[in-house]
């Protein structure tokens, strides 16, 4: 959960497990499904991050950070979320989530629930990182302009690190 000393406040809208809680299983060879509130995998922090380590500053670094022009990237968690994340296969790591309810209790019809969904992967060879992000995120019907439907939106990031020892260079497009 999160925790805001200052005022003495829970953080994340008043939750308690604000942050990430999940249960799941766990293979060696086929990964992990988990299902609960689960940070995307194109967020930075979280259990299953495929991108984190594209942001110089890390995830949540004030202005500084990615997540100022990069909304994946803004430590998104999901509600009612389901998440497979692969082991890691020759350097390559993925991960797909599906959330039926992003931000509370599913309710019916489903057609009321924001949805969202990620696609997400990385790769890692020697001193070389690269990964990618797809992120799509369906309004509810009871946001839905009559003249435009219900548009999604969608975000796509790419993003790598080289690391020379010395330097570190940082790329990143979204």
């Amino acid at each position: 959960g999160g925790f805001d000393g200052s005022p003495g406040n829970l953080g994340q809208g008043g939750r308690v497990f604000g942050r990430q809680v999940w249960a799941g299983l766990q293979h060696n060879a086929m990964g992990t499904v988990v299902l609960g509130r689960v940070a995307t995998p194109s967020s930075g922090p979280g259990s299953f991050d495929r991108w984190g380590s594209v942001d110089p500053f890390a995830p949540g670094w004030g202005i500084n950070g990615l997540q100022s022009t990069m909304f994946p990237s803004n430590a998104l968690r999901e509600d009612n979320a389901i998440l497979w994340a692969s082991p890691t296969w020759a350097g390559f790591k993925f991960a797909a989530s599906y959330s039926f309810n992003i931000n509370g209790a599913e309710v019916a019809p489903s057609g009321n629930n924001t949805k969202g969904m990620t696609l997400a992967g990385n790769w890692t060879w020697g001193p070389l990182f690269l990964a990618a992000t797809y992120d799509v995120l369906s309004a509810g019907d009871q946001l839905t302009n009559p003249t435009f439907g219900n548009p999604d939106q969608k975000a796509t990031q790419l993003g790598g690190t080289f690391d020379f020892k010395i330097v570190k260079l940082h790329a990143a497009y979204a």
